[in-house]
């Protein structure tokens, strides 16, 4: 808090004059981000990443930071010939050569891995490794099924919540997958034959019966809400990446987010005229 105090005291029109700037308006953006102990740097140049890296070592170093270099990677995309393709930089930091990531591997940064094909195989392996290994464990504990059940609902669906936030995942995939798992484990735990139904679990308890989610409808509710908290958010920032990324597969849970202000507003008016 002490830091974002002092960030923004900075920021203000008295210390405009301070810092360095250039005057060409043809560079590439250059950035360095910082999260309390996590960096990050991007630039169009590897030369710029190098200039931003030196700045950034030697304020670390006056702030009596240290920088451990086993725990840094970098990580390059180049474009030749309308053409994109992963390359392996060479940044130094303190005359050592940061490690690269290598073609066809993927880096972690704040939770989310990266890979050059951005597509998330390293989340959906970490869902099906994480989903299989608790539902094994529960399936071992001596318990009544209804226990199994709850112990389904209020622990692995939180554990693997991070994954359904953060990762842009087919939903196809989680069904087809995920869901097939642990329905395989309902029928276990109940001894319900293939031919049976699932709805006695998956209908609401107003119905009588289990309101038990299943992960697709987890990993929506995970979306609805990241695409909810990006619109609503209080920086301009924020709301132009919610602008930047309503396209594909995020259109359909701006539209649970319309259709859910627009039920709400309704329901509000309706109460209104009741009372």
């Amino acid at each position: 808090m002490l830091v974002n105090t002092y960030v923004q005291y900075i920021k203000s029109d008295r210390f405009i004059q301070l810092g360095f700037t250039s005057s060409q308006p043809l560079l590439r953006p250059k950035h360095w981000f910082q999260f309390a102990d996590d960096a990050a740097i991007t630039s169009g140049e590897e030369y710029e990443a190098q200039i931003l890296l030196n700045a950034f070592t030697a304020w670390c170093s006056w702030a009596k930071m240290t920088l451990r270099i086993d725990k840094c990677k970098t990580f390059g995309v180049s474009k030749l010939n309308s053409t994109n393709s992963q390359f392996l930089p060479k940044l130094y930091l303190n005359q050592c050569m940061i490690p690269t990531v290598k073609r066809n591997e993927s880096f972690c940064y704040l939770g989310r891995y990266y890979n050059f094909a951005m597509d998330n195989s390293d989340h959906k392996r970490l869902l099906f490794e994480e989903t299989e290994e608790i539902l094994g464990k529960i399936d071992r504990l001596a318990l009544h099924p209804k226990f199994k059940l709850q112990l389904y609902m209020k622990y692995l669906l939180p554990k693997i919540s991070w994954h359904l936030t953060i990762a842009d995942i087919d939903k196809t995939w989680v069904r087809q997958t995920l869901d097939m798992m642990c329905h395989n484990k309902f029928r276990e735990w109940l001894e319900i034959p293939p031919c049976g139904t699932l709805d006695i679990l998956l209908l609401a308890k107003s119905k009588f019966c289990l309101n038990i989610i299943d992960i697709s409808a987890k990993f929506t509710q995970c979306q609805v809400i990241l695409r909810s908290k990006l619109k609503n958010s209080s920086s301009p920032d924020i709301r132009q990446v919610y602008k930047a990324s309503s396209t594909n597969t995020n259109v359909q849970y701006d539209r649970i987010i319309s259709s859910r202000r627009k039920l709400f507003k309704k329901f509000g008016q309706k109460k209104l005229q009741t009372s």
